[in-house]
């Protein structure tokens, strides 16, 4: 059975700003980054999004953030907001694709599912499609999906929103 509490996502419009502008950045190869917000009553909100660091693996058909870039983000972030926002998972483009997860998607949600001390059992995925015209990436669709108890990702609505009291470092 889902959880009924994960049925929303709530993305705050300079977290999709920074999604939007690192998508439009890589034009053949996947990128992405982590989110930051926490949980609300009917789902959870994205405050703070991203982009891959400068260690990341960009591939055609996959992306590997830099783990190190990662845990100074989630103790950044942590730190920022007084402990109000924690890490919900990672966004990644998929190039000339759809916002649907792959196989590596899921198992990557599998596995920050089962990080005993990331305490993350229903770990958010956003996908932002692209597709390549005249050489410039244009922004096809953006779809959220969260881990369900199922083990499984299931696709979440998103609803674009500018939450007032943000507090997030600097978003790269």
């Amino acid at each position: 059975m889902s959880v009924p509490s994960l049925s929303l996502v709530w993305l705050d419009r300079r977290a999709r700003e920074v999604i939007e502008r690192e998508a439009a950045r890589r034009l053949l190869r996947e990128t992405g980054g982590a989110l930051f917000g926490y949980e609300a009553n009917e789902g959870v909100a994205v405050v703070c999004a991203f982009g891959p660091g400068p260690h990341a693996r960009h591939d055609f058909r996959s992306f590997e953030p830099h783990p190190e870039t990662t845990r100074r983000l989630i103790a950044s972030v942590r730190d920022a907001s007084d402990g109000r926002y924690r890490f919900l998972g990672s966004w990644h483009t998929h190039p000339g694709g759809r916002p649907a997860p792959s196989l590596a998607d899921e198992q990557t949600a599998a596995e920050l599912s089962d990080q005993p001390g990331l305490l993350l059992p229903h770990p958010l995925l956003l996908i932002q499609a692209t597709r390549i015209e005249r050489r410039k990436a244009r922004l096809r669709g953006l779809r959220a999906w969260r881990y369900s108890e199922r083990r499984q990702l299931v696709a979440t609505d998103v609803v674009p929103v500018e939450i007032k009291d943000r507090h997030c470092p600097d978003e790269r």
